[in-house]
């Protein structure tokens, strides 16, 4: 049996638990939605995020839920990768916007179809993107 961790957030010093943040998903890459979701809603000053990560998993998770997240507030959202002088940092809220809703919903779906964290892979990237996964993947696993 898998256990929820609890939440928790340290503010001026002290902890505090965060209930709303007491999840059993066992991926550390999955966690990071809900926790930005909650700032944005229970944290109305924070609306710039950095998300440190070189998952391909947080990054199109990251794509997925950015309107989600633009609807409750979010300004910008970075993807910082790599260390030292080689670190770089990925607008994802200009990229989403550049991509558009339809296009960061099939780029998930492609990925999971693929291979991801949680999934064997059925083909491959190269075969997904060249599908043209915005028009083939539009409805896959949305409801009817």
């Amino acid at each position: 049996d898998r256990v929820a961790t609890p939440g928790k957030m340290i503010l001026g010093g002290k902890e505090r638990l965060l209930p709303d943040l007491a999840l059993d998903y066992e991926e550390a890459d999955w966690r990071i939605i809900p926790h930005i979701q909650w700032n944005l809603t229970n944290r109305s000053s924070d609306k710039r995020y950095v998300i440190v990560s070189k998952d391909t998993d947080v990054f199109v998770y990251l794509l997925f839920y950015m309107d989600a997240f633009r609807d409750n507030g979010l300004q910008e959202l970075w993807m910082a990768f790599g260390a030292g002088n080689e670190k770089t940092f990925l607008p994802m809220h200009r990229l989403a916007e550049k991509l558009g809703p339809r296009l960061c919903k099939a780029i998930l779906k492609a990925h999971i179809g693929t291979g991801c964290d949680y999934l064997s892979k059925v083909g491959t990237k190269k075969a997904a993107l060249l599908a043209k996964p915005e028009s083939t993947l539009a409805s896959f696993g949305e409801s009817a």
